[in-house]
């Protein structure tokens, strides 16, 4: 029979290893999931985008409203993708991490980073006016929308708490034996 390590300290990096694998693979679908979102919204209110864009913009001689959709819909995919480029990196990080593979800090980081960003976004939404906003790029305001965006950024909390934890878990695990 083989021997399974029930230390508590190794029950908690368990529980935190697999807290990261949830949590990553969580960040990874949010962010698909918000990209599909976008580029849907931009689609279903295409009328309402081009106007809004022709209003704040004004009207540029050659191009129609189709053509100018399309610019400022691979304008904005163009940006949705290197957000999910971003999200999916953070994401997939954690995930290896929880498997027990060694990454840097950077993940962390840019997790805090968008963690505040997350935070500061949400407040500018609250308290955005209709006249603020821009088409299929205003604000949603549903209790769907908020519990999705709570949601997020309760993950990227539990992600970081747990990546730092699984660090301290181990670093103080190799002391311990030397």
């Amino acid at each position: 029979m083989e021997f399974v390590n029930n230390e508590p300290e190794q029950i908690e990096i368990r529980k935190s290893q697999n807290t990261l694998i949830v949590v990553g693979s969580g960040i990874v679908l949010f962010s698909i999931w918000s990209m599909v979102k976008m580029m849907g919204l931009l689609v279903l209110l295409k009328k309402e985008t081009v106007n809004e864009l022709i209003e704040k913009v004004g009207t540029i001689e050659g191009l129609s409203e189709d053509t100018l959709f399309w610019m400022f819909f691979a304008i904005i995919a163009f940006f949705m993708a290197f957000a999910l480029a971003i999200r999916v990196f953070v994401g997939l990080s954690a995930v290896a991490e929880g498997r027990g593979k060694r990454r840097g800090l950077l993940y962390i980081l840019i997790a805090v980073i968008m963690m505040i960003g997350d935070i500061c976004f949400f407040c500018v939404g609250f308290f955005m006016t209709e006249e603020e906003q821009f088409g299929a790029l205003a604000r949603d305001q549903s209790i769907s929308t908020l519990i999705i965006d709570v949601t997020s950024l309760i993950m990227l909390t539990q992600m970081v708490i747990s990546a730092l934890k699984i660090r301290k878990l181990t670093r103080r695990k190799r002391r311990a034996k030397d």
